[in-house]
């Protein structure tokens, strides 16, 4: 994995973070992992892409596609690019 941060001029933090190689996101129950993330600290989204694909889960769910964005504030991906997902129906508990 290749690793770069890009920080702002007057802050401590990094603003960016660049991350090349067998990348793997975990974030709670969520899994993914592609070939290349960028952090976007200011926006609060990372943006993994893959080739030929980037792959998240979540439990049984599935999905994959050339580029997904993980929008942090919302807890959720947007994928673009030959996107395909296997979803499975929610198992509900017997009441």
């Amino acid at each position: 994995i290749t690793l770069r941060r890009t920080y702002d001029g007057t802050k401590k933090e990094a603003e960016e973070i660049v991350a090349i190689g067998n990348v793997k996101i975990t974030r709670g129950n969520k899994k993914a992992r592609g070939d290349r993330a960028v952090y976007l600290k200011t926006l609060q989204k990372i943006i993994l892409t893959g080739n030929p694909k980037a792959v998240a889960w979540e439990g049984d769910d599935i999905i994959e596609g050339r580029e997904m964005i993980f929008l942090m504030n919302k807890e959720r991906f947007v994928v673009n690019e030959r996107v395909r997902a296997k979803l499975f129906q929610k198992k509900t508990q017997p009441q």
